[in-house]
C-alpha cells in the first residue's frame, strides 16, 4: 500500500500543512483514518468509486480502490515492509 499512497496521496497529504489536516507520511498517520477490518473506515470510503479521492488515483483507478479496500477489510491494514 505504501507505494500507492506514495504515488497518489502523499504529495497533498504530507508536510506541515497536509490537505484536510490528514497526513499520510507514516503508517501511524494513515491509520488515523482506518479501523482494521471495517469497510466503513474513512480511508476506504473516500477512495472508492464516486467518492472524493477516487478521481486522484493515477493509472488503474478501480484496481487501486480495490486494493485499499482489501488491505483494510481483508488484511486488517497490516503494516508491510
Amino acid at each position: 500500500m505504501a507505494s500507492i499512497f506514495q504515488a497518489d496521496c502523499v504529495r497533498c497529504h504530507s508536510g506541515s500543512r497536509p490537505d484536510a489536516g490528514y497526513s499520510m507520511s507514516t503508517y501511524a498517520q494513515v491509520m488515523r483514518a482506518v479501523t482494521a477490518g471495517n469497510a466503513r473506515s474513512a480511508l476506504v470510503v473516500v477512495t472508492q468509486r464516486n467518492a472524493s479521492m477516487y478521481r486522484y488515483w493515477s493509472g488503474d483507478t478501480a484496481g487501486k480502490a480495490a486494493k485499499v479496500r482489501s488491505w483494510v477489510v481483508d488484511n486488517g491494514a497490516a503494516q508491510t515492509r
